[in-house]
């Protein structure tokens, strides 16, 4: 599991079917999505501004989606439930990304 970071990146680097810009933005994106604010992320344990800001929101938004998806072995989650389980580990998350993500899914008029 911890090395699909580094196989993701490196499938996308070498298709040609992407334009360059693509092709280097997508390898850095998904090299870099589950390092964390704290160093504690994988696959080099980048910490804070070593970690591309298209990273930092990356890793919001994917583990947004994880939660909300239907998996085997369990039903996907509400957005607030996503939300509060992500609040409690929110330290691992860029703080303005974190900040613009929860005035993105914040119910209207809370």
């Amino acid at each position: 599991m911890e090395r699909h970071p580094e196989v993701g990146a490196a499938i996308i680097s070498l298709d040609l079917s992407l334009d360059p810009v693509s092709r280097r933005v997508g390898t850095r994106v998904t090299l870099n999505h589950h390092e964390t604010m704290d160093g504690a992320g994988y696959p080099r344990q980048l910490k804070g501004g070593d970690i591309p800001l298209e990273s930092r929101i990356t890793s919001i938004a994917d583990c947004y989606d994880a939660l909300m998806e239907n998996r085997p072995y369990r039903a996907g989650m509400s957005s607030a439930e996503a939300v509060a389980i992500m609040s409690k580990v929110a330290y691992r998350y860029d703080p303005t990304a974190w900040k613009a993500f929860l005035a993105l899914v914040a119910p209207a008029g809370s």
